[in-house]
């Protein structure tokens, strides 16, 4: 993910704020990796044994089984 800090001033302090943007240069408001976790879950709740297994393999390879497993639909 590319982030990009922008500056704002609120009561003479000044704040950063990253501006997230996704792979494809979207402009996104959640984390994918969330979202996809939430409808595996939703899924099947006991799928939670399946995601501490999974993680045991690192979370690169727990993000590549979610999103083998989800479809996410996109608006």
């Amino acid at each position: 993910m590319d982030t990009i800090q922008e500056e704002r001033s609120l009561d003479s302090e000044t704040i950063q704020l990253p501006l997230v943007l996704d792979l494809d240069h979207t402009l996104i408001k959640t984390d994918l990796f969330f979202e996809a976790l939430v409808l595996f879950l939703k899924a099947n709740p006991l799928n939670i044994f399946v995601v501490f297994i999974w993680l045991l393999r690192g979370r690169a390879f727990l993000k590549r089984q979610l999103a083998h497993s989800v479809e996410l639909t996109i608006d």
